[in-house]
């Protein structure tokens, strides 16, 4: 039988984050709650975060200005979002919930908080914690590998 490497740390971040999105999806979906797209989830997430503007959403989720606007458009329709205008700037538009947006987001924020309750019993307490806690540091900017160091595998 052939000696696997353990998984990468990408690979089981990314597990992780399937585990969340499945659970949540299929919750969201038990409570009657619109199911978003990737896309448009991200989005929601990122707006939490953010001042609101399209270019700054686009920027946070590594994708065109056009798509940003194409994935507003969606929820605008879905009465989950509003754009108006920015108080700051007379050209610009500012993306934020709507009042059904805000109450969607309320039962999402309590779904997630049930789901990483799960998760605690699931793993434990201190690794749910200690994993909230990595998760929560400042990683900094993105590096750019240039150099890779020989490794020899045995």
């Amino acid at each position: 039988m052939p000696d696997h490497p353990s998984p990468s740390m990408l690979a089981l971040l990314m597990k992780a984050y399937n585990w969340f999105d499945i659970a949540l999806q299929q919750s969201v979906e038990h409570f009657g709650i619109p199911r978003l797209s990737r896309q448009q989830a991200m989005l929601m997430t990122n707006l939490i975060y953010s001042d609101g503007r399209p270019v700054e959403l686009a920027r946070a989720l590594g994708v065109s200005r056009q798509a940003i606007h194409y994935t507003i458009r969606e929820l605008v329709e879905l009465d989950i979002i509003e754009v108006v205008d920015d108080p700051e700037d007379a050209r610009g538009r500012i993306v934020c919930m709507s009042r059904n947006g805000r109450r969607l987001a309320a039962r999402v924020r309590a779904i997630v908080a049930a789901l990483e309750a799960e998760l605690a019993k699931r793993i434990g307490i201190s690794a749910e914690r200690a994993l909230h806690k990595a998760l929560v540091q400042d990683w900094g900017l993105p590096p750019m590998i240039r150099e890779l160091e020989d490794r020899q595998t045995g």
